[in-house]
């Protein structure tokens, strides 16, 4: 599971509703479903698989859910996970990662309409809220372009 928030920044109820058929490894996608954009009404999301999450995928398959139904389980699993680790010293925890993925789309030069659509936002402006630290350097070289 911290391989799937730190490659796609899903959230973590949205991994706890996850199911096997949500996961196109054919397609290279993950189809999300969401509860936070129209309220009231499901909508997804569908997040591109990374390489590097594939096998994780794979060695999940069939199960339902895909990993756990309980986000209290999910986040003792993910606090043992990082156990040990940098992570686990710096405090890192899921909603951090979350962040970590948009700052990092961000900074590659990602759109902020397609970050937001990775993460779920409702609209960019939400992930440009959010996110406008990850702009400062951007800004600075811009400045001195003048």
């Amino acid at each position: 599971s911290v391989d799937l928030i730190a490659f796609t920044g899903i959230r973590r109820s949205e991994i706890c509703r996850l199911l096997p058929e949500h996961v196109d490894l054919v397609n290279g996608y993950i189809l999300v479903t969401e509860k936070k954009r129209v309220h009231g009404q499901t909508t997804h999301r569908r997040i591109p698989i990374h390489k590097d999450i594939v096998e994780v995928l794979q060695r999940r398959g069939g199960r339902m859910p895909v990993f756990t139904s309980s986000t209290s389980t999910l986040s003792s699993g993910f606090r043992r996970a990082v156990k040990g680790t940098r992570f686990e010293k710096h405090g890192i925890g899921f909603h951090v990662m979350r962040h970590s993925i948009a700052s990092r789309l961000l900074s590659k030069g990602l759109p902020v309409s397609a970050v937001a659509a990775i993460l779920g936002h409702s609209t960019p402006k939400t992930t440009f809220d959010l996110y406008a630290h990850a702009f400062e350097k951007d800004i600075a070289e811009g400045i001195d372009q003048l």
